[in-house]
């Protein structure tokens, strides 16, 4: 009998992973573990690894199985134990695990082409967990509760670390750790969750215990990309949530739609702004919201913009100073926050218009609403959304913040999407109000290999967010937008994020909502490029020379939502005594629904139009 099948015969596993604690292992195994462990089965559970310690002799009190001297562990290991998500391995005198859940699923769907170069340099992070997660989600429900002695009074800046950051040792310890490895911390965060690092490739497969490859995705699109989850100590892996960015399969795009002049063709011929071109102007824009009547510019507010490219100032000056058309009071030239390799200077190729556009779009369409409030845009690499998030929650300056870049949330890893989460978690605490587009293709969504996938948008579908879907001004009454070849208002449900408390009793019959997880989007705003498209000045698109532009996508009604709560921000000590900002706006907008006079006056109820075949506007909450 082998030794495997006598192992068979002495360890019973079932669905409780039972062991006979009467059995022994044979005498020739118990004197060579190397062997043993080298020709073991791969087992889960915390039952068997105590048997393996009892039937090697090892003592209970042991961290780990690496007092086995001399025995290594190999990147696919024989001698692994699974252990829930992490695999333990032996190795050398320390126990390492490996993480799973980093590497984007795209990664196991293509053609690797060989290894890297040694001296290439990557860039990516490592994320630490919230601490004193259960006094998170109360703090969080306490805030956003009327009634709560907790309501409304949001941390201060550097409060959040103190109660929910990694401990100070923790993230010194993992610093020290990257360091050892040959590695360079090229950013920290105060929130103490995350850690930006860079170095070498083969310094980031010796660290890591992988080899770091050449990929070409399905649509030819090459990146970079490791062969395995990366490997830590027990030590160091018990500390951090994830490490990410050691593939950047994932590229975040813009959800913004351009007129059909901008793609050969003719716009309509009945266009009603009084924009240049028949777009909406700023004045527009407030008539069709009953805007005019409100008091502000959004004066002392700071707005938080996300984008993964450059802009030119003279693009902003232009729309700002647009005779005859419009003037705008009181503008500030937007301050730019760079990430990374971000360099805030638009490269200018033909392929990088739609990236310079949608950044000046966003500009643009915020202070046509806010024009008194301080722009901050916040740039990094297309890869480096969760450092992005993290750095405008760390920073704590802005009280709104909109992003129109995104990506199917199934094409992002499970820990990419928890460390956003984090940084989602740590606005909301700290009252800052965040804004995403849900997305143009309807109840479908781009994948980052620019293929349709059923589902929805990252990050308009996590929980601690505002997904913005798109209407048309084109008819009365407003109803969903959908141009019927392709185009729509981004909704549907999450397949990551169980519904929230918000949320759970709004869904309404008919509309093929979900009762159990996250429903996407949760308000809209005119998108319709065709029929009541933005006017849009840009000096990148080569092709037509700068000008003025037409454009729609919920990309663009994100940061319109954005500019209008620095108004209601603006006024909020006035309206609201003892309080500066209306912070995460959902809690409160799905409370207004069940109040029905409130919400008929402060909303106009969608009933109209569909954004693809499963779902429809009906009466109350649905997915379009």
């Amino acid at each position: 009998m082998n030794m495997i099948a006598k192992l068979n015969r002495q360890v019973k596993t079932g669905n409780g992973m039972k062991a006979n604690h009467s059995s022994q292992l044979d005498p020739h195994y118990r004197s060579q573990p190397q062997q043993f462990l080298q020709r073991a089965r791969t087992y889960a559970g915390r039952r068997l690894r105590m048997e393996t310690r009892r039937l090697l002799g090892i003592p209970e009190g042991n961290a780990s199985l690496s007092t086995l001297s001399g025995t290594r562990c190999l990147a696919s290991p024989l001698c692994a134990i699974l252990i829930g998500a992490i695999t333990l391995c032996v190795q050398g005198q320390e126990a390492r695990v490996r993480l799973s859940g980093n590497i984007s699923p795209l990664v196991a769907k293509t053609q690797q082409l060989g290894r890297l170069p040694a001296d290439q340099r990557i860039r990516f992070s490592v994320t630490l967990p919230v601490r004193n997660q259960s006094q998170l989600d109360a703090l969080l429900k306490g805030l956003y509760t009327p009634g709560d002695p907790r309501f409304g009074h949001y941390l201060k800046k550097g409060e959040f670390a103190n109660l929910f950051g990694a401990s100070p040792a923790d993230y010194e310890a993992v610093s020290d750790f990257v360091r050892a490895q040959g590695l360079e911390v090229v950013g920290t965060y105060s929130n103490r969750l995350f850690l930006e690092v860079a170095g070498a490739a083969d310094k980031v497969e010796n660290a890591f215990g992988v080899h770091m490859m050449n990929c070409r995705a399905t649509n030819g699109r090459l990146f970079h990309a490791p062969d395995d989850e990366p490997q830590l100590p027990v030590s160091v892996a018990q500390k951090i949530s994830g490490i990410l960015g050691l593939d950047d399969a994932v590229q975040l795009h813009p959800n913004f739609v351009p007129a059909p002049s901008q793609r050969g063709a003719a716009n309509p011929a009945n266009l009603t702004g009084s924009g240049p071109n028949g777009g909406l102007a700023p004045s527009d824009i407030k008539n069709a919201y009953n805007l005019n009547g409100f008091q502000g510019t959004g004066a002392g507010q700071t707005i938080a913009l996300v984008e993964f490219d450059g802009y030119k100032e003279n693009d902003i000056t232009s729309y700002e100073n647009n005779l005859p058309y419009w003037v705008l009071p009181t503008v500030s030239l937007p301050k730019k926050v760079l990430l990374g390799s971000a360099t805030g200077i638009p490269p200018g190729t033909p392929e990088d218009r739609p990236y310079q556009s949608e950044v000046t779009l966003d500009i643009e369409l915020a202070i046509a609403l806010a024009p008194g409030a301080q722009i901050l845009v916040y740039e990094a690499p297309t890869d480096g959304s969760v450092n992005v998030y993290g750095r405008i929650a760390d920073d704590d300056i802005a009280q709104q913040v909109s992003t129109s870049w995104g990506v199917f949330e199934g094409s992002q890893s499970q820990t990419t999407l928890n460390s956003e989460n984090a940084a989602f978690m740590q606005m909301a605490a700290q009252g800052q109000s965040m804004y995403a587009a849900s997305g143009d293709e309807g109840d479908h969504d781009l994948d980052a290999n620019n293929n349709l996938q059923f589902g929805v948008h990252d990050p308009a579908s996590q929980p601690y967010v505002t997904g913005v879907g798109g209407t048309t001004l084109s008819s009365t009454p407003e109803c969903v937008w959908n141009d019927g070849i392709g185009h729509a208002s981004g909704g549907g449900i999450s397949t990551k994020w169980t519904i929230p408390d918000y949320q759970s009793s709004t869904v309404s019959p008919g509309s093929g909502g979900s009762s159990t997880m996250r429903n996407v989007p949760d308000v809209a705003l005119n998108a319709d490029y065709q029929n009541s498209p933005y006017a849009s000045y840009f000096g990148a698109w080569a092709r037509n020379g700068p000008g003025w532009f037409l454009n729609g996508g919920t990309s663009c009604a994100a940061p319109l939502w954005a500019a209008y709560t620095a108004l209601v921000n603006e006024r909020a000590p006035m309206l609201w005594p003892g309080h500066v900002a209306v912070g995460f706006v959902n809690p409160n907008l799905y409370r207004l629904n069940s109040i029905q006079s409130d919400y008929s006056a402060s909303f106009n109820d969608i009933q109209c139009g569909n954004n693809g075949s499963k779902y429809s506007a009906v009466a109350g909450y649905d997915n379009c």
